[in-house]
């Protein structure tokens, strides 16, 4: 199974919402803010790519939230 295959997709207002408590208004801002690409941060929110377990780990942390909150659990799509 291909890490971007988890089933799992990101809650955008959730997302939009603590990176907007922090000051993060830009997807360049969230991305730095997060640790991650602003190119992945932008491929997850248009749904091109499943969040990964670096991503969903980095987001998480940075934001001091869980996985339960932040993501919503889809099937995998093969």
């Amino acid at each position: 199974m291909h890490e971007h295959d988890l089933g799992f997709a990101l809650n955008l207002a959730r997302f939009d919402e603590l990176t907007g408590h922090r000051g993060w208004k830009t997807d360049q801002q969230r991305a730095a803010g997060i640790g991650v690409s602003h190119t992945t941060l932008g491929r997850i929110r248009r749904g091109h790519i499943k969040p990964g377990t670096r991503f969903i780990a980095a987001a998480t942390t940075a934001l001091n939230t869980n996985v339960e909150y932040l993501f919503e659990r889809n099937e995998a799509t093969t």
